[in-house]
């Protein structure tokens, strides 16, 4: 039952992460950015640099999905006898994602839609984004590869904070009807909270069990 449970996981987060990748591909390739609800919003305003904006969200999008794919593969390792070269490969490929990710990241905060709360909710997830990173690869040096583990899966949490904003934004303003900017602002607070806490609940219980339902420590 437990490893059911786990595949079960695993394959919602595999189809999530395909769903993504498609509804990327699809609003900024195919239709283009200029479609997207956010877009149209800005170009409202006379002094939105859209092409200096585009230039950045494409190299954030393109950063944030490779560490988004990237993920998984370091988690489950989708190969059974990988190497401790390739995962070594790929961590430093999703931690340079990552960096080039948040830094991006930090402009169009400044410039989002839903005004100063919804950017100070991104610059937020952007900081934790890099701290989370920056523990976790200093428990790798250390060699406490628990520890570690335990770290990338909150840095993940907050990579995939990109799918649960959007997911939140559906029900925000059409179900609720609320605008899109309030809807925005909302979405870019929770998606992290959320998915950390949802991290965290996962560290605490599996330390649980490891340590025969004692308490664990927070870090």
């Amino acid at each position: 039952m437990a490893l059911f449970k786990k595949r079960l996981y695993w394959s919602l987060l595999v189809a999530a992460i395909i769903i993504f990748m498609v509804y990327i591909v699809v609003q900024y390739v195919i239709v283009g950015a200029r479609g997207a609800g956010i877009v149209q919003a800005k170009l409202d305003s006379v002094s939105f640099a859209y092409h200096c904006w585009l230039a950045f969200l494409i190299v954030h999008i393109s950063a944030s999905s490779i560490a988004f794919v990237i993920g998984p593969i370091q988690f489950v390792g989708l190969q059974p006898k990988k190497p401790a070269s390739l995962h070594r490969a790929l961590g430093y490929l999703y931690a340079v994602s990552i960096i080039i990710g948040s830094l991006t990241g930090a402009y169009l905060a400044y410039n989002s839609t839903g005004g100063p709360i919804e950017g100070l909710g991104f610059l937020m997830l952007d900081i934790l984004w890099i701290s989370t990173l920056s523990v976790a690869m200093k428990h790798v040096y250390s060699k406490r590869f628990i520890r570690h583990r335990e770290w990338m899966l909150r840095s993940y949490s907050v990579t995939f904070a990109f799918v649960t904003f959007r997911v939140l934004l559906l029900p925000l303003t059409y179900g609720l009807s609320l605008n899109l900017q309030t809807g925005m602002q909302i979405s870019s607070w929770l998606c992290w909270i959320i998915n950390l806490s949802a991290a965290e609940w996962i560290i605490r219980s599996n330390r649980r069990k490891a340590n025969g339902n004692k308490i664990p420590n927070f870090v």
